[in-house]
């Protein structure tokens, strides 16, 4: 493996634990659409942008999937602002990277808004040096553009940036842009297609700290 110059972070599940609002609300929404949203197939959605979802549920249930996920992201943002909780290990291997002048990025596919309101709520917002929603690029994941946009901007390339990614759209997004890539799963685990190709699997974020650090030395 390249030796690491940048690293980029999903946010939601990953840094901040957050999939279970988004499980919530789109059960809720469902719901309110008349549509039963079976736990199975939200979990298929984790790490997916917006638009992408949004399609799915046009495709499957012919709703409007625009109007239906801006439905979602409105009961999210409300009850993210009081609800918010990081996930383990967060700030130990973020300020592990700070220490040895690693610079970080955010590549999410919430709207930028929302992504800079949540880490200042749960005070990591310093340090990123560069933040990336799937709005500002053409495709969300499991296309890659997102995090190739975060790289063009930390100005490393693909090959040399370590990218952090909870859910198998995330991870998909990781490896088809020629990132090396660790997944630490929150809802759903890696099948064996996957797991072979990533660069480590963990429970957290800081037991992912202690294999870098040996990568680093």
């Amino acid at each position: 493996m390249n030796r690491i110059h940048a690293a980029i972070f999903d946010l939601d599940g990953l840094l901040i634990d957050t999939q279970r609002i988004y499980q919530s609300a789109l059960e809720d929404t469902g719901k309110a659409y008349d549509i039963s949203l079976t736990r199975s197939l939200t979990d298929t959605f984790a790490g997916a942008s917006p638009d992408h979802i949004a399609s799915i549920m046009f495709s499957r249930f012919s709703i409007d999937g625009i109007a239906f996920m801006k439905d979602v992201m409105n009961a999210v943002i409300d009850r993210e602002a009081n609800d918010l909780v990081l996930k383990p290990g967060v700030k130990e291997i973020l300020s592990y990277f700070e220490s040895i002048s690693i610079p970080m990025a955010v590549a999410s596919g919430s709207p930028c808004s929302l992504i800079e309101r949540n880490l200042k709520l749960v005070d990591i917002d310093e340090y990123f040096s560069v933040i990336v929603s799937t709005q500002e690029v053409a495709h969300g994941k499991p296309s890659p553009d997102v995090f190739w946009e975060a790289a063009h901007r930390l100005q490393v390339e693909p090959k040399y940036c370590l990218v952090f990614e909870d859910a198998i759209n995330g991870v998909k997004a990781g490896l088809r842009g020629g990132f090396p890539t660790i997944m630490i799963p929150d809802l759903v685990q890696p099948d064996p297609e996957w797991k072979t190709s990533l660069y480590g699997v963990f429970d957290t974020l800081g037991q992912a700290m202690v294999k870098i650090k040996s990568m680093m030395e």
